[in-house]
């Protein structure tokens, strides 16, 4: 909804509504802290901190005690804002070291959507969006909006993961994207990122992937860091998830439009060395993306000892099954071979 002549948006606000902070970490450009902390704002972004506090539900009357947010300068939703880029970026390497594989359970840590951003901006909203009152009964009595002339009550104006728009207004409820979203009692984003910015090889290199003016090989890391966040959500089936593993792969590898799969085993080559059927296992990767139902787990091979895939994934291999597998090799790739992204 664009803003009527003469009317400004407040400085906006960007929320990891799932991940909770104990001390501030700068994240780019952007210092993201605890929203009981409000120590540093003025009267009225502490204002739209603390009401957007209040918004942030998991599910039913279950309010979620603390969030994460930075505090952004005011931006036009409905237009391309210079700062999205980085955000972007910020929310996907977040997400992306959320995802270690759990290789006892056969899943990973945190799918993409309990990282999930949310950008609010300061502004007024129509009743409309905010309170719709066509085929609905309230459940709980609120409080009357009073608006304005033109239907419009003070509020906020928003996007879900840069996609979703949203309107609400002081007393609102935002829950997750989807049905059920795992909260964390250990997970810190400040100590659990400079933990790995700092002591995980695999991750040293990722804060210099954030600053949106990156070179081609930089640009070529995040493209394939966002395919790989895609392959970890809950929206995606067992296949689609596949593809978006291969997309990934394809663009962390620079694989040419022929031959993918020959450039496939080469750049797994060097990961693990020559090991005996592995273009077989290569080959069954791609064909899994045309076969839904497909295992590799069905082939008697994969059935038996899978020593390059166990060097690996550890001992758990066989339960992860191809997707599994794929994830574990993404970060391993990226770990072993990729120099600094940034500067290359």
């Amino acid at each position: 909804m664009a803003l009527r002549p003469g009317e400004t948006p407040g400085r906006a606000i960007a929320v990891f509504p799932f991940l909770k902070t104990t001390d501030p970490i700068q994240l780019g450009s952007f210092t993201f802290r605890s929203t009981d902390d409000t120590s540093n704002l003025g009267s009225d972004d502490a204002t739209h901190v603390r009401e957007i506090a209040d918004m942030l539900f998991m599910k039913d009357d279950l309010r979620i005690r603390s969030a994460s947010y930075a505090m952004l300068p005011p931006i036009d939703l409905d237009a391309t804002d210079p700062g999205f880029p980085e955000l972007e970026n910020i929310q996907a390497i977040a997400a992306y070291c959320y995802s270690a594989p759990r290789h006892t359970f056969g899943d990973i840590f945190f799918h993409f959507e309990e990282a999930s951003l949310a950008i609010f901006s300061p502004q007024p909203v129509t009743t409309f969006l905010a309170r719709p009152d066509h085929h609905v009964v309230p459940a709980t009595e609120a409080a009357p909006l009073n608006a304005d002339e033109w239907h419009q009550v003070p509020g906020y104006a928003g996007r879900y993961n840069f996609r979703q728009p949203f309107w609400v207004t002081k007393g609102s409820r935002l829950y997750p994207p989807v049905p059920h979203i795992a909260l964390n009692d250990s997970q810190n984003l400040s100590w659990d990122l400079s933990s790995a910015f700092r002591e995980s090889p695999q991750h040293q290199l990722l804060p210099t992937l954030i600053q949106p003016a990156l070179s081609d090989t930089g640009r070529r890391a995040m493209t394939a860091i966002s395919w790989y966040n895609r392959a970890n959500s809950y929206m995606v089936n067992e296949s689609e998830a596949i593809l978006s593993l291969a997309v990934g792969f394809e663009t962390l590898l620079g694989l040419p439009r022929d031959a993918k799969t020959d450039r496939f085993i080469d750049a797994v080559s060097l990961l693990l060395g020559r090991v005996p059927r592995l273009n077989n296992w290569a080959v069954q990767f791609y064909a899994a993306m045309d076969c839904p139902f497909f295992s590799v787990f069905q082939d008697p091979f994969f059935a038996s000892k899978l020593d390059y895939i166990l060097d690996v994934v550890g001992r758990d291999a066989p339960r992860l099954g191809v997707k599994g597998i794929a994830t574990a090799l993404f970060i391993r790739y990226r770990e072993t071979h990729q120099r600094s992204p940034a500067t290359r």
